[in-house]
């Protein structure tokens, strides 16, 4: 089994992992910290991912030109790409502080109508730690680059799950002593260190790379820049869509609304990596289909068979959260949480069509056409938060989640109208499979309607018992109306290699 195909058997069990670590860890945050404090983690957390997604895309870009030259033999232009790249990074490492330090002295007038006094007080403090962190963070990604165009991603997910069940325990017991957001900060930016000087010692001891600037290319730093900067502006989409709502949330309502849509976004969170998971690992694989001629046909194929997959599993998710997640949610989060699952549901179904094509964002990546996504994506955006601030002050979180996914649908329309006329991906193909797919995908949410109609134990028990009897007859009725044999093949030799074990 080669490291692509570990790599996404680790990342779900990463994947799986922070699942039943966040089951207990949400709650117990809430329970230690309280609603307003972690409301208060949530909004600066919110504030400063924008300074993250400030080092303009260059993970991607740095993949795509360490690959192609490794793939050419050409190491000494691939050392010289990383040298290229560290330049780069130390020039929006320092943008990143100074818009950082502008922000600091003006979250006072930013939140003064909502925070109180203390609030504000605190926020300076946990904002300062959290800008440290991602000063040290965007750096680090050239490492980050680097295993993942060696293909290591053995290492590289094995070390984010040990950080994954580490790090909570070390929160929970400063939780303890220091029930503030300001000790889980902390806490996140020493482990986050750790995690960063072990990823710099693997890319040097075990991978041998080597960052050397032979010659200061031009032609190439001005194409690095370009490329990112189609990356930059997707990253900017998905922080202006995902987390501006939350900040909007705290300069017209409260903390206690941020919690609210905080808790919404973990579960959106988790929603969305069960997709990326997946197509996190094939940029090398569509970088070198790219470079081969009349390569659409195997690129429409690995969009299809990608797609397919995604399909299945989020279906079966979506259609479980929307029967049980009501019950889910008020034994998870407490009855004072309920409106977490109406905004959760107004996120989660329109974002599942761009979920279940995934891989096309590798291929416009891999393609070097970007543009067309990132600036439509990026114009809806803002045309969100205009709609999403007269709907936070009328309905709150609900009202920006409806505004946030009404938005999104349009654009992913617009979207798959590109695939086809530009990237000649077989759009149609590929969206008549997916109705197919989902006739036996609506009859098993009927049953699931019958089955949530029935009382098996109590509490959690009752939960997990029809959860996993919903699961279960998904699966039987899918496998035989909707699997294909390839995908019948994945599941039967994982099976096998399970039993082998």
């Amino acid at each position: 089994m080669n490291q692509r195909k570990i790599g996404v058997i680790i990342s779900y069990i990463a994947l799986a992992i922070n699942a039943l670590i966040g089951f207990a860890y949400v709650p117990l945050l809430l329970q230690f910290m309280g609603e307003k404090e972690y409301g208060l983690y949530q909004l600066m957390g919110s504030l400063t991912a924008y300074l993250s997604i400030m080092d303009f895309g260059m993970s991607s870009t740095i993949i795509r030109y360490y690959s192609r030259y490794r793939s050419l033999e050409d190491e000494k232009s691939a050392e010289n790409s990383l040298a290229i790249s560290a330049i780069i990074y130390g020039i929006l490492t320092s943008l990143i502080i100074v818009v950082g330090i502008v922000l600091y002295f003006n979250l006072n007038s930013i939140f003064q109508n909502t925070l109180t006094l203390g609030e504000l007080n605190s926020a300076r403090k946990i904002f300062l730690v959290q800008l440290l962190n991602v000063a040290i963070t965007i750096p680090s990604k050239i490492f980050d680059a680097v295993i993942i165009s060696h293909e290591r991603f053995i290492f590289l997910k094995g070390a984010t799950i040990l950080q994954a069940v580490l790090m909570p325990v070390a929160v929970i017991l400063m939780l303890m002593e220091y029930p503030y957001a300001l000790s889980f900060v902390i806490i996140q930016m020493v482990f986050n260190a750790v995690l960063i000087g072990i990823k710099v010692l693997y890319c040097f001891k075990k991978i041998g790379v080597q960052i050397k600037l032979y010659h200061f290319d031009r032609l190439l730093f001005k194409e690095m820049l370009g490329f990112s900067a189609f990356v930059f502006l997707n990253a900017m989409m998905d922080q202006l869509f995902w987390n501006t709502n939350k900040v909007i949330l705290g300069v017209v309502a409260s903390t206690v609304e941020v919690a609210i849509y905080g808790i919404a976004m973990t579960i959106f969170n988790a929603y969305m990596s069960v997709s990326t998971v997946i197509t996190s690992v094939f940029l090398p694989r569509v970088t070198a289909i790219t470079a081969r001629e009349n390569s659409q046909s195997e690129l429409s194929e690995l969009f299809i068979k990608i797609g397919r997959i995604q399909y299945i599993l989020l279906s079966c998710i979506l259609s479980g959260f929307i029967l049980f997640g009501k019950q889910f949610i008020g034994l998870w989060a407490g009855k004072n949480f309920q409106n977490v699952y109406f905004i959760t549901l107004c996120l989660l179904v329109p974002f599942t069509i761009d979920l279940i094509q995934n891989i096309g964002i590798t291929i416009l990546q891999a393609e070097n056409k970007m543009a067309f996504r990132s600036v439509s994506f990026l114009l809806a955006a803002l045309v969100n938060i205009f709609f999403s601030t007269f709907a936070a002050h009328a309905k709150g979180g609900i009202g920006c989640a409806l505004s946030t996914g009404s938005t999104f649908v349009v654009v992913s329309v617009l979207l798959n109208i590109y695939y086809a006329k530009c990237i000649h991906l077989e759009i149609n193909k590929f969206w008549k499979q997916i109705g197919q797919m989902t006739i036996p995908c609506v009859f098993s949410t009927l049953i699931g309607c019958a089955i949530n109609q029935v009382t098996l134990g109590s509490g959690w028990l009752n939960l997990i018992i029809k959860i996993g009897i919903y699961c279960m007859i998904f699966v039987c009725i899918m496998w035989k109306f909707s699997f294909n044999s390839y995908e019948k093949n994945l599941v039967q030799s994982a099976i096998k290699r399970l039993i082998k074990k």
